[in-house]
């Protein structure tokens, strides 16, 4: 991800996990097989709050839209100050209840994704 002034200037990184590319290690690994997983999204905290992260949010979800079988996206975060389940809720994520270690399961329809992006 860069930056809209210089485009040759990274912001952050979004990491996705898609289960599609081999089913056979996403079935070993367990991985939710209707899923495509936002494993890390990192934006420099001084570029923060200027769409970088819906951005990569809204690149994921129209990439997830391309995947055979792919309904949702899923997240996750660390439950300590300053975690970024503020920012996900108001991109329409909710928790599933589940955790993966310590950290909180976020997802959203990918339908629902789609329909509400800018």
């Amino acid at each position: 991800m860069a930056g809209a002034g210089d485009a040759a200037k990274p912001v952050g990184f979004i990491m996705l996990y898609d289960p599609t590319l081999d089913p056979a290690l996403a079935a070993k690994d367990e991985a939710h097989a209707d899923s495509i997983d936002i494993w890390r999204l990192m934006v420099d905290f001084q570029q923060q709050g200027r769409g970088y992260g819906a951005a990569a949010i809204i690149g994921a979800a129209r990439y997830a839209a391309t995947r055979p079988g792919i309904t949702q996206v899923r997240l996750s975060y660390v439950p300590r100050e300053g975690n970024p389940s503020p920012f996900y809720k108001a991109m329409g994520f909710t928790e599933t209840g589940e955790k993966d270690g310590i950290e909180i399961v976020m997802a959203q329809p990918l339908a629902t994704l789609l329909r509400n992006m800018p």
